[in-house]
């Protein structure tokens, strides 16, 4: 067999694997309970922050079902972040630092000193999706509370070619 069609037999046998498991939750009590949680702890767990207007928002937005079923399908079919498949994030808290560490070291007198630890990942930035003033707070945002030292930006294509500049 070759290699793609491994790859391809791989990824059936998960998705068969995450439709068992989305019917052992319905069908198992014990197991939904048990799933349902674990979810429970994990949306209990996630930091909230709070957007330039001041509205509290979820550093992770998940998705609004209490089915075991429908966790287990979420669970194991896409995963959290950091979390196999990695459909939504292959890191946990992406590049940038725990808001809740940065707000601690910054309340207890800390000031950024540039001593980040250096990754292999830059931080990403698409960049026209804004008006400037806002791209500009993003980039400065970035800088002060990334992980990496480098920032990789991309910009849309009517910024680009100078279409709304």
């Amino acid at each position: 067999m070759s290699k793609l069609g491994q790859v391809v037999e791989s990824v059936e046998k998960y998705n068969q694997f995450v439709l068992d498991q989305v019917k052992r939750a319905r069908t198992d009590e014990k197991f939904g309970r048990d799933l349902l949680g674990r979810w429970n702890d994990i949306k209990a767990k996630i930091p909230v922050t709070r957007t330039p207007t001041g509205l509290p928002l979820p550093r992770l937005a998940l998705p609004e079902i209490d089915e075991p079923g429908e966790i287990a399908r979420y669970l194991f079919g896409e995963g959290l972040p950091g979390e196999f498949p990695y459909l939504n994030a292959a890191y946990r808290e992406m590049y940038l630092e725990p808001i809740r560490e940065i707000e601690s070291f910054e309340k207890n007198g800390g000031k950024h000193d540039g001593k980040i630890p250096q990754a292999e990942e830059p931080t990403r930035l698409f960049s026209g999706l804004m008006l400037a003033e806002d791209t500009n707070k993003r980039f400065h945002y970035l800088t002060r509370h990334q992980r990496t030292h480098r920032l990789s930006t991309a910009f849309d294509g009517p910024t680009l070619y100078g279409l709304d500049s």
